[in-house]
């Protein structure tokens, strides 16, 4: 866990408050205005919640974590999501504190300031129900894709794909078992994980391996290594602590039943025919290694064939896998579509679109598709808005080419 600066933390809380105090300005007009007493109590309340997110704040971000504590993960994106939303709830009415200074007509006022408090409970009441929904609600989007190249014997074959669960940022296993529930129901020929099992420790894992050896497929579970199970965002005592740490979640992706691919290539046969799984592990960074690694798993390859692949970023679709036909259905995962977003008439709006091209859901490039899953856990802050939790059911048909 990295630590503010504390010039960083200075600026951070001055703006915090100046922001609090804005806001009160209007939370106070209103309460002239309906109610004569009770707004000494008020004031206690409102005041002493800013004050204890203030200690919490300087807890959360002055205080450097042991490494064991993995638990603390979890109380480090709520208490961030807790502050987004208190951010959030007082930007309007401090807005709005800010408007009214201009503002002359005593009826213009009072619109306004009912305006700020009308939009500071919206903005409040979304980002707690993102709380709520965050390890509650399951998200299931089914696909149909059509393959020119798909051998026949696997002509209606089903790929449940989940990616991202960091299983560090919950305290219970109730996700994981609508998870369970979900994935036997649809009775898939393969189970695919694209990374970031943990966020940072090898404990977060271990204790759910039982429940990950119930994602049970007929042909085979497959996963890979993302940005986060390399241990990068924590600090260790040494490199060898960080090594054993890696290891551990290797070995627990493999005693939950998966077959890990760290940059090779697996061979699925049914009726004769023949498929091939690669998977791509992703350190979070471009080094050389890592494209020397992937020129080695892809040169297993036969020189034609029909290849799935298992790759955190989906980024590496554009700049690497499009350049080989084999490649025809890619599966990532990486981007948790910001964890938040908005669907209005069905155009799925997040300020992903402005980082990232493909950023969630399916996309295509001729008979090649690119699947991006928006994740099943949460990095920074507990919250996921109108962007739920998701397992993707694939489903691959063979059509002929006249």
């Amino acid at each position: 866990m990295k630590l503010l600066l504390p010039v960083t933390m200075l600026i951070i809380l001055f703006l915090y408050w100046l922001m609090t105090i804005l806001a009160w300005r209007i939370i106070r007009l209103w309460l002239d205005d309906h109610f004569l007493s009770g707004r000494k109590w008020v004031a206690w309340f409102y005041f002493g919640a800013s004050l204890a997110i203030t200690l919490l704040f300087m807890l959360v971000y002055g205080i450097r974590p042991s490494q064991s504590a993995a638990h603390y993960y979890f109380f480090h994106t709520l208490f961030n999501a807790l502050l987004i939303a208190d951010l959030l709830s007082k930007f309007p009415p401090a807005v709005a504190s800010l408007i009214i200074l201009f503002s002359r007509q005593e009826r213009k006022k009072q619109v306004i300031v009912r305006m700020g408090l009308i939009l500071s409970a919206g903005l409040l009441a979304l980002v707690l129900t993102g709380i709520l929904s965050a390890s509650t609600s399951i998200a299931v989007r089914k696909q149909t894709l059509a393959f020119p190249d798909l051998p026949a014997a696997f002509d209606g074959m089903r790929i449940v794909h989940f990616s991202d669960s960091h299983l560090g940022s919950f305290r219970k296993t109730r996700l994981l078992n609508k998870f369970t529930y979900v994935i036997r129901s649809f009775k898939p020929d393969l189970v695919c994980f694209t990374g970031d099992l943990v966020n940072n420790y090898a404990t977060e894992a271990e204790k759910y391996i039982s429940e990950l050896r119930q994602f049970t497929s007929a042909m085979g579970n497959f996963a890979i290594l993302g940005n986060h199970d390399y241990g990068d965002y924590t600090e260790w005592k040494d490199s060898l602590a960080k090594a054993a740490n890696f290891r551990r979640i290797s070995n627990s992706i493999r005693e939950a039943g998966f077959r890990l691919l760290v940059n090779d290539t697996a061979m699925v046969t049914l009726n004769g025919d023949t498929l091939y799984v690669t998977g791509f592990s992703y350190p979070g960074r471009r080094p050389a290694s890592l494209r020397a690694n992937m020129e080695l798993a892809v040169s297993r390859l036969p020189d034609s064939c029909f290849c799935i692949t298992l790759c955190h970023d989906p980024e590496l679709w554009h700049s690497d896998l499009l350049r080989d036909n084999r490649f025809g259905l890619t599966l990532s995962g990486h981007t948790h579509g910001l964890q938040w977003g908005y669907y209005p008439a069905g155009i799925a709006l997040s300020m992903a679109r402005l980082i990232r091209e493909n950023w969630a859901g399916l996309y295509r490039d001729g008979s090649r598709y690119l699947y991006v899953n928006r994740g099943t856990g949460v990095v920074g802050m507990l919250f996921r808005i109108d962007m739920p939790p998701e397992i993707t059911l694939l489903t691959l048909k063979r059509v002929e080419i006249d």
